[in-house]
C-alpha cells in the first residue's frame, strides 16, 4: 500500500469527524486525531459535513499505484484470454504468486483461498485491465503469506488468491454497475474463501502492538469500511484478518485487546468492531429486521456503494432478499446522496423484506457502530 500517508495531516474529512463525534462523543474525535486521522491520503476538499465523496469512483483513479511514488516497475497479471476463458467455462479465476509472476489457477476447495478485501480508492483499482504493478503483486505476495502462517499453516504451504483486480474480467464492470455473474462471484469467494483478508492503508500503517482503541477507530473509519461491498465480505468471512504494519492480526486478536485494555478502566471505552454480532442477527433464521435495524443501521452508516444497482445487489445478499428497484423512490444514483438520504434509500431496501414495517424515524438513530 502506498508508505506517504502524512500522519500530521490535516486533510481531515468533516464528515467523519462529525459521526465519530454523533457515535463517540468528543473523547472519540480527539482518539482519532491522536492517531493521526484516518484517509488522510484521499482528498477531502469536496467532501462536507453530510458527505464523504473521497472514496467515491468520480474520485478514484481508472490506474493501480505503486507502493512508492518513485517506483517505476512493471506491471503483471492474468492473460485477459485466459481469464475470460476460465470464467466461461463456470470456474472461478484465482492466483497464485509464483516467484515474480502471477499464475492463473481455477479455484479447488482443498487448496486454502485467501481472499482480499480492499477500497477501490486505495490503490488497487485497475478499471482498464487486470493487471497491477509489480511492487504492489509482492506486497500482496508477502501479506498473504503472513496470513497463512496466521491461519497455522507451515511455511510453503499451497494457497490460492482471490481478488477483485486480478480475477474479475475487465468488462464485468462496467459504468453502469456490477454485471451480474461477477456479483455471484463475489458471493462466492465470501462464503467459501478460509479467510477475508483486509488491505487497507490506515489499518497497514498502524503495528501489531497497537491499543484496541487506535485500531476500533482505524477500521470502522478507514476506506475500506466506507464501502457497502466490504460489509458483505467482512461478515461472511469465516476468517477476517487485517494487514498491519509489521504483520497479520484476526478479529479475535483485535478483540483480545480490549478485552485486556478495558479491565479496571472507568473510561469510556469504544464497544467490540460489529462483524459477528451483525452475521448472528441477519443471517440466523428467520432475521426480524424490525427488531435490528437500529444495530443495523449503525454499521451502514457511512458505506457507500457507486451504483444503484450494486447497492441492490448487496442488500439482496446481507438480507436473503428479493428487491424490485421500481418500488424504490430514489433520484439519481447513491453516490449523489448525502447520509441521511442514503440512510433512507438503506430504509427502502430493508422495509422489502420486513413485516412488520421498521419504525418511521428509526433509520436516524445514531446507535453506536
Amino acid at each position: 500500500m502506498p508508505d506517504n500517508l502524512d500522519h500530521e495531516s490535516t486533510n481531515e474529512c468533516p464528515n467523519i469527524k462529525e459521526r465519530i463525534r454523533q457515535a463517540h462523543s468528543e473523547d472519540g474525535v480527539r482518539i482519532w486525531q491522536a492517531i493521526g486521522r484516518t484517509q488522510t491520503s484521499k482528498n477531502h476538499q469536496n467532501c462536507n459535513v453530510a458527505r464523504c465523496v473521497a472514496n467515491d469512483i468520480a474520485h478514484t483513479d481508472d490506474s493501480p499505484s505503486h507502493v512508492r511514488a518513485d517506483c517505476t516497475c512493471g506491471s503483471d497479471g492474468p492473460a485477459p484470454g485466459e481469464l475470460l476463458s476460465l470464467a466461461e467455462q463456470g470456474s472461478m479465476p484465482v492466483v497464485r504468486f509464483d516467484a515474480e509472476r502471477v499464475a492463473l489457477d481455477a479455484w479447488t476447495p482443498d487448496i486454502p483461498l485467501i481472499a482480499i478485501s480492499h477500497a477501490l480508492s486505495d490503490g488497487l483499482c485497475n478499471r482498464r485491465g487486470n493487471d497491477l504493478p509489480q511492487c504492489q503483486l509482492r506486497s500482496l505476495k508477502e501479506s498473504t503469506t503472513a496470513a497463512m502462517s496466521r491461519l497455522g499453516y507451515p511455511e510453503g504451504s499451497p494457497f490460492q488468491v482471490w481478488i477483485d483486480v486480478l480475477c474479475i474480467p475487465a468488462r464485468e464492470v462496467q459504468p453502469g454497475g456490477t454485471s451480474e455473474d461477477a456479483v455471484q462471484t463475489m458471493q462466492m469467494v465470501a462464503t467459501t474463501a478460509w479467510a477475508v483478508l483486509v488491505v487497507d492503508s490506515d489499518i497497514s500503517r498502524l503495528p501489531q502492538s497497537c491499543s484496541f482503541q487506535h485500531a476500533f477507530f482505524s477500521i470502522l473509519y478507514s476506506s475500506w469500511n466506507s464501502r457497502l461491498w466490504t460489509l458483505y465480505e467482512a461478515m461472511r468471512a469465516k476468517w477476517l484478518l487485517f494487514q498491519f504494519a509489521d504483520g497479520v492480526l484476526d478479529l479475535d486478536d483485535i478483540e483480545s485487546k480490549r478485552g485486556i485494555e478495558i479491565e479496571g478502566s472507568s473510561d469510556h471505552f469504544p464497544p467490540s468492531l460489529p462483524y459477528r454480532e451483525l452475521y448472528s442477527m441477519l443471517c440466523g433464521e428467520d432475521p426480524v429486521m424490525a427488531d435490528t435495524w437500529s444495530w443495523v443501521s449503525a454499521s451502514l452508516r457511512g458505506r457507500r456503494t457507486n451504483y444503484l444497482k450494486d447497492a441492490c445487489f448487496i442488500f439482496r445478499s446481507l438480507f436473503s432478499i428479493s428487491l424490485d428497484p421500481g418500488r424504490l423512490e430514489v433520484t439519481g444514483t447513491p453516490n449523489t446522496l448525502d447520509d441521511e438520504q442514503m440512510m433512507a434509500f438503506y430504509l427502502q431496501l430493508a422495509q422489502q423484506a420486513t413485516h412488520p414495517p421498521i419504525p418511521n424515524g428509526i433509520h436516524n438513530t445514531n446507535a453506536r457502530q
